[in-house]
């Protein structure tokens, strides 16, 4: 049993020299809420200025290769009630978990590429009560720049939102863009 496990472990060693665990961060260059009306107050966007979270990219054969991140971001609103109740901020949690096909374009240090992909988004934490999401479409371009372990690739990323409102009363806008940069080994 341990002679078949070694073989396994020593025939999957090029595969797992492809996997490139890391973190991902950045900002938002639009707004990712949008302030809105409802019959009894106002809301106002309170700015998300960073996005955070881990990140995992495989290489595949001639350029090509797979990441999947999970992105979170605190998003909110000043609410502005002019009939009921007091005003006051919402905030919650804003994770979006894309899915990107990539080309790597030939290079040996310095690597552009493009990432065309599907993402979903989640409002609230993972497990409470909120439970919307919206799914998306990804465009993204960059560089990978490899420094010995270590791969930086700093990012301009579009997506488009099938569905602005993430939940009752909280709306996103239609169309993000951001700068990111990851970080993977």
């Amino acid at each position: 049993m341990i002679r078949i496990l070694a073989l396994i472990l020593v025939a999957s060693a090029p595969v797992l020299g492809q996997i490139h665990p890391g973190l991902k961060a950045g900002a938002p260059l639009t707004d990712v809420t949008t302030t809105f009306s409802t019959g009894s107050d106002t809301r106002a966007n309170l700015p998300s200025h960073w996005t955070v979270g881990p990140m995992i990219e495989l290489d595949l054969p001639l350029g090509f290769g797979v990441e999947f991140d999970a992105l979170y971001r605190r998003v909110g609103y000043h609410r502005f009630a002019s009939r009921v109740g007091p005003d006051g901020d919402f905030k919650s949690g804003l994770w979006d978990f894309p899915l990107l096909a990539k080309y790597k374009f030939p290079g040996h240090t310095v690597r552009p590429y493009v990432g065309l992909g599907w993402t979903y988004r989640r409002l609230g934490d993972l497990l409470n009560r909120f439970g919307s999401g919206s799914n998306g479409f990804v465009l993204a371009g960059g560089v990978r720049i490899d420094v010995r372990l270590l791969k930086i690739s700093p990012e301009f990323r579009y997506t488009r939102w099938a569905n602005k409102n993430s939940a009752d009363n909280f709306r996103t806008n239609s169309n993000q863009a951001e700068i990111l940069v990851g970080f993977t080994f």
